[in-house]
């Protein structure tokens, strides 16, 4: 039965009959894989993350594959789930971008594609928005634009991030961060990045609200992609609508990342249901300063 197959597996969990297999097939000179029997294999399939025409593989050379598992789930994890689409965009415009000049030119118009408005219209489903933006982009000599990202970062545990936090933070030129950020949040953020403490603590902070406010005008307007980390949500106590009102004014893009807030993870940590059929439908958030 082997003789006409391109390559073999053998996987009847019989070592005995895998064995066989294996042997059968070598005589042949057709490559085979022994499934969990790595002493027997001429090559391994690697775990795969597809986000089509973009795949990636993982391999261990047969010494974990559950290890592979899991690094896949990570990694499939932190790539969006558009990027296979953003991927086929940018094949359209690939001959249209060799045209422009080589260098800076190329590369900020390939970042900006990436990174800025096509890639966020993409994601939403807007893909003719997306295309219009990429011609844009193509055409226009403007420096490229900064956008400002206001994340919430949780309540301190990494693996409470959301994956899109995650993503940004990943993406961004700066991170600028209070000071109730843990430094492991912090240090999830790409390597080269520039990291900015704002401090904000009770009766202590490094930098002012209109100082804070004013860093971040200038880096949008020095076309840098920005994740302003706030501990909890930054909508709940986290002087967001100033800063949004800011941008705004500054005609500064942005965005809002919601993150789990110090409430709700209190609630869990205690197993408290903040609503409970017949004796709550409300909740009530209050400082206890202002």
């Amino acid at each position: 039965h082997l003789e006409d197959a391109a390559m073999v597996f053998a996987a009847s969990g019989d070592e005995a009959l895998d064995r066989r297999v294996v042997e059968d097939a070598r005589r042949l000179g057709i490559p085979v894989n022994a499934v969990d029997r790595p002493e027997l294999c001429d090559f391994f399939t690697p775990a795969l993350v597809n986000r089509a025409p973009v795949a990636i593989a993982i391999g261990t050379e047969g010494a974990g594959p559950v290890l592979a598992q899991l690094l896949r789930v990570r990694i499939d994890r932190m790539l969006s789930p558009s990027l296979g689409r953003l991927a086929a965009l940018a094949s359209s415009f690939r001959t249209a971008a060799e045209r422009l000049p080589k260098g800076n030119r190329r590369r900020r118009f390939w970042s900006g594609f990436f990174a800025g408005l096509p890639a966020k219209a993409v994601e939403a489903g807007e893909f003719a928005r997306a295309h219009s933006a990429a011609l844009e982009l193509l055409t226009s000599d403007a420096p490229t634009a900064g956008h400002i990202a206001l994340v919430g970062a949780g309540p301190g545990a990494e693996d409470l991030l959301t994956l899109r936090a995650h993503r940004l933070l990943m993406e961004a030129d700066a991170i600028v961060y209070d000071a109730l950020v843990p430094e492991a949040i912090v240090a999830m953020g790409r390597r080269d990045a520039e990291r900015l403490p704002v401090g904000k603590r009770k009766g202590c902070h490094s930098k002012s609200q209109e100082e804070i406010n004013a860093l971040l005008i200038e880096l949008g307007r020095a076309g840098k992609r920005v994740v302003r980390l706030k501990s909890g949500d930054p909508l709940v106590f986290g002087r967001a609508g100033e800063e949004m009102a800011a941008l705004r004014e500054a005609g500064i893009a942005y965005e809002v990342v919601p993150g789990v807030t110090a409430a709700f993870a209190a609630a869990a940590d205690f197993e408290l249901p903040l609503t409970l059929r017949g004796v709550t439908s409300s909740m009530v958030f209050t400082t206890g300063h202002d």
